[in-house]
């Protein structure tokens, strides 16, 4: 995250009003019931190029069982609609975590 944000106050402008992005990062673990786990988390970049989570930004965790792997795989398009439903409030954030099956049968 660190990188992210140096990279971010030395490569960008400042937008002139806050913006929401993500920040996702993999887990993977072959001897795990759950060997891909994936955080998106919602973050905002400040005119000043503060970047952060705010109060009105979300995250959630995403799973995917080996069943799951070899029925759905994993594709650019899962990471697209993680992003979608958090955006859109569209998933639970009460739970811990949403299985990509919870995700991809909305």
């Amino acid at each position: 995250m660190k990188d992210i944000k140096t990279a971010i106050k030395n490569d960008y402008d400042a937008p002139k009003k806050n913006i929401k992005g993500f920040i996702i990062r993999l887990k993977i673990d072959k001897n795990n019931k759950k060997p891909l786990i994936i955080n998106c988390t919602q973050v905002t970049v400040t005119p000043k190029l503060f970047v952060d989570s705010l109060d009105d930004d979300v995250f959630q965790i995403f799973t995917y069982t080996t069943d799951e792997l070899l029925k759905y795989g994993f594709k650019l398009n899962h990471i697209k609609k993680m992003m979608k439903a958090i955006k859109n409030n569209t998933i639970s954030f009460e739970k811990s975590s949403v299985s990509i099956y919870e995700l991809l049968k909305k």
